[in-house]
């Protein structure tokens, strides 16, 4: 069953669910027993409901640790408070936009619930500064700490935003397609929670009481002064500091080359199909027996291989497949891969031909792993494709190599005596459309009813069932008024025909299929199977190239890659906008350096692999990352206009601003944390959210250590180059000798 084109896919799942359920709760079925091999609905319902349990986990896990700083009720639900409101204004955005709360939709709502409160935590901390200062005064205490924070969380808020629009407006594919739903579910609540953030805290805040013991609570204290002696100390051994800096780097490239890389990762079901490749044309009762010798074969081993039901048939074209529905839940044990391994290694030998694994894609954008064989003869092709079956097949880590394509069928060519037919009054074309329309109908105009359109055709009765003998009786009527036999005005053949012919880039092409063995790589079984082919014989115009499924993921890689440069440029022109200061954002983009190892450094720990989904979650997390940076750097600015000193600036805008830093680390990345152990799939079979969640969460926790200790060092190196650079420029301008001693730095960080 399929629905028609605009109809809610849960719904229409839904629905026929119910009336299926009638159908077997009928006297007649009994003894029947009915069961779904497919059922696309429960995979969105189930995949919706695990994203809602994981978000609601991260959502009590977040409020837990926003307690753990702030130590107030108030002050914790006043925070808190953003989630709700925040995804309440975003449905309704989306929802006049036109975007539906989908699998996508739905994981953009998951990943902001942590980030949506980093702006109220900024908020709040400054506001709450403020009234230590002066207690009996909070609205100015309101106003005052909202003004001093507000260029930073705009800042922070569009760099998070800008990220995204390459892929929103960019060149348009099945990546940014499905991003883009991820895309504007985040930035709508990110700009939604910036706006709670500077109107909705503030108020609050105003009208709530200060704690009596602050929010400044004694391990809190006795942290950040640990950590303001180890920045002074930093600062004043920066060589020592950078030199670590770059060793923990080179030491960090360990895991970058050690991961595995796979663009296209493919998802896990608990199910799969077994397809036969025949070497000939059978009729059914001989391919029963093949089918039937299989199927014995797996019931035979139903426990060992955990099976719940078997099912085979017989499609359209003659083709046989056999269905295999694995256990789940609590009583699966293996994972599909190791029991189709399993399956693979005593399948017996039929005489109809060759049987293997046959799934459809499940992997990103619906593309199999094909190679294409390309040449000018479709018979010469599928001459070529055994021998290139029979070589993939002995590549390391490829499984059920097939073409697809079995023998020739039976057609039958109808070819018109123009000669008689012009003797008689008629043209080729006329006689071609009397067959057409005898044999399989004609089209007529579409019925409208209720806004829908209704296919008509003109048919004869009994056309189902025609066959070439009923044509022999048919007559036609000659523009002379005589009745002319049909079939004395044409030749009839049964010839062999392909069953399908397939081109690449216009050209001929036959599709060899593959699927990849349980831990194989990509790119390791692209690079073996290119000597492979290279010594298949083939005759001259013959060639084979990697079909869509291996060029998918190279366009998904450089189509992210480009998307990934185009992000960081915006973020640098959003920073360098606000801060007026080329300095600023080239030392807070290196903390993104330091993300991407912390991602590795994860994958490496856990042996996740490097996929598409990981990408995406290293473009949300350059827009997390830079916010941390985005917040110190504007508090020492603020310090540096008071007057203070670019040492003590630093110290004390890095010691202000460590608990921020730390509240909006910890509530993203425990937001993610049931993601990051969980084994929830993109519409229950498609590519699984962990490494996203997993690259967001390593490279968070990496870079917002390295941030914390290293980023007041690097801006005090970029300010002191940006300070020489200004005097041996006003000495060229003088006209004075460029060497000589350069004036020490006394001006703020800002150049």
């Amino acid at each position: 069953m399929f629905r028609e084109r605009g109809a809610n896919l849960v719904d229409v799942g839904r629905s026929a669910l119910a009336e299926v359920k009638k159908i077997g709760e009928d006297p007649e079925m009994d003894g029947i027993e009915i069961f779904f091999l497919q059922d696309q609905a429960e995979g969105v319902t189930s995949s919706l409901l695990e994203l809602a349990e994981a978000g609601l986990i991260g959502l009590v896990m977040s409020i837990a640790v926003l307690f753990l700083f702030l130590r107030n009720w108030a002050s914790t639900l006043m925070v808190s408070m953003a989630i709700p409101i925040c995804f309440v204004i975003t449905l309704g955005i989306m929802y006049f936009l036109g975007y539906s709360l989908n699998i996508l939709s739905m994981m953009g709502l998951l990943l902001g619930i942590g980030m949506v409160v980093d702006n109220a935590v900024v908020a709040v901390e400054s506001i709450y500064q403020q009234r230590e200062k002066f207690p009996d005064d909070p609205i100015k205490c309101s106003v005052v700490g909202v003004n001093n924070v507000t260029i930073a969380i705009t800042a922070g808020t569009l760099c998070h935003c800008v990220v995204f629009l390459p892929n929103i407006f960019g060149e348009k594919n099945f990546i940014t397609l499905n991003l883009s739903h991820v895309a504007i579910a985040i930035c709508v609540s990110l700009l939604v929670s910036w706006l709670v953030a500077i109107t909705l805290i503030p108020m609050i805040s105003a009208r709530i009481p200060t704690p009596k013991a602050g929010l400044q609570q004694g391990w809190v204290t006795r942290f950040r002064d640990r950590y303001e002696r180890i920045i002074d100390w930093t600062l004043r051994h920066r060589l020592k500091t950078m030199l670590a800096t770059f060793g923990l780097c080179l030491v960090s490239l360990l895991p970058v080359f050690t991961t595995k890389f796979e663009m296209m990762q493919e998802g896990q079901t608990r199910d799969a199909q077994l397809r036969y490749e025949l070497n000939g044309m059978y009729q059914i009762g001989e391919m029963d027996k093949s089918v039937t010798a299989i199927e014995k074969y797996l019931l035979a081993n139903k426990e060992k291989f955990e099976l719940r039901s078997v099912y085979s048939y017989f499609d359209e074209r003659g083709n046989a497949n056999t269905w295999l529905v694995f256990t789940d839940g609590d009583e699966a044990i293996r994972s599909t891969d190791v029991i189709k391994e399993e399956i693979r290694k005593g399948l017996p030998n039929i005489p109809i031909g060759r049987v293997g694994f046959g799934d459809g894609p499940r992997r990103p954008g619906g593309q199999a792993l094909t190679i294409s064989l390309i040449g000018e003869s479709s018979s010469m092709l599928n001459n070529i494709g055994p021998e290139a079956v029979r070589i993939l097949s002995q590549v390391p880590g490829v499984r059920d190599a097939r073409t697809g394509i079995a023998s020739a069928e039976s057609e039958v060519q109808v070819r018109v005596d123009r000669d008689r037919a012009l003797r008689y009054g008629f043209s080729a074309q006329q006689v071609a459309q009397f067959i057409a329309v005898a044999m399989r109908g004609a089209p007529m105009r579409e019925y409208r009813y209720e806004g829908q359109e209704i296919p008509v055709w003109l048919r004869f009765q009994g056309s189902d069932s025609t066959s070439l003998d009923d044509l022999r009786d048919l007559k036609i009527k000659a523009p002379n008024g005589e009745m002319v036999p049909l079939m004395s005005l044409v030749t009839v053949s049964n010839v062999p025909s392909p069953v399908a012919v397939s081109r690449t880039n216009r050209q001929t092409a036959l599709q060899v299929t593959i699927a990849l063995a349980p831990g194989a790589e990509e790119s390791a079984v692209r690079e073996a199977i290119k000597p492979a082919m290279d010594g298949l014989a083939m005759p001259p115009g013959y060639r084979w190239s990697y079909g869509q499924g291996f060029n998918e993921g190279d366009e998904a890689a450089n189509q992210m890659l480009t998307n990934t440069i185009l992000a960081l440029l915006m973020i640098f022109i959003v920073m360098a906008a606000v801060f007026e200061s080329l300095v600023f954002p080239l030392g807070i983009l290196s903390t993104i350096v330091f993300s991407v190892f912390g991602i590795f450094w994860l994958f490496w720990f856990t042996g996740t692999a490097f996929d598409l989904m990981a990408f995406i979650g290293l473009l949300i997390l350059m827009g997390v990352v830079v916010n941390n940076g985005i917040v110190m750097v504007e508090h020492i600015n603020q310090l540096r206009a008071e007057g203070k000193s670019r040492h003590d600036a630093l110290v004390q805008g890095s010691r202000d601003r460590l608990r921020p830093v730390i509240m909006t680390m910890a509530t993203t990345i425990l937001g993610l944390l049931p993601l990051c152990f969980g084994t929830t799939q993109i519409g229950g079979d498609g590519p699984p959210y962990f490494p996203m969640a997993r690259a967001i969460a390593g490279g968070l926790v990496f870079s917002t250590i390295i941030t914390l200790l290293v980023l007041p060092v690097i801006l005090s190196l970029l300010d002191d180059m940006s300070e020489q650079t200004r005097v041996l420029v006003r000495r060229a301008v003088s006209g004075l000798p460029l060497k000589g001693p350069v004036v020490p730095a006394t001006s703020d960080i800002a150049p």
